[in-house]
């Protein structure tokens, strides 16, 4: 995969404010092509998670409006 994949659903971004909060979760794809390493980071605007998934293949951001940090921490654990 070559450049930035943008998961965000675009729903998120219609209501969100430039200051809205989220998680941002980043991800990482081996050399075989699947998942390496995924990273969440709580309390990011839109724009601060797009400039730290920079270092990754892709990401997405959620915004606590529609689910909190430690829902989605949760969720993630339980479907891995």
């Amino acid at each position: 995969m070559s450049g930035l994949w943008n998961q965000t659903h675009p729903d998120w971004l219609l209501d969100a404010l430039p200051e809205t909060l989220g998680t941002g979760i980043f991800f990482t794809v081996g050399d075989d092509g699947h998942l390496a390493k995924r990273d969440l980071e709580k309390d990011l605007t839109y724009d601060k998670c797009q400039e730290k998934a920079k270092h990754f293949n892709s990401f997405q951001w959620v915004p606590y409006t529609f689910m909190s940090y430690e829902d989605l921490h949760n969720d993630l654990l339980t479907n891995i």
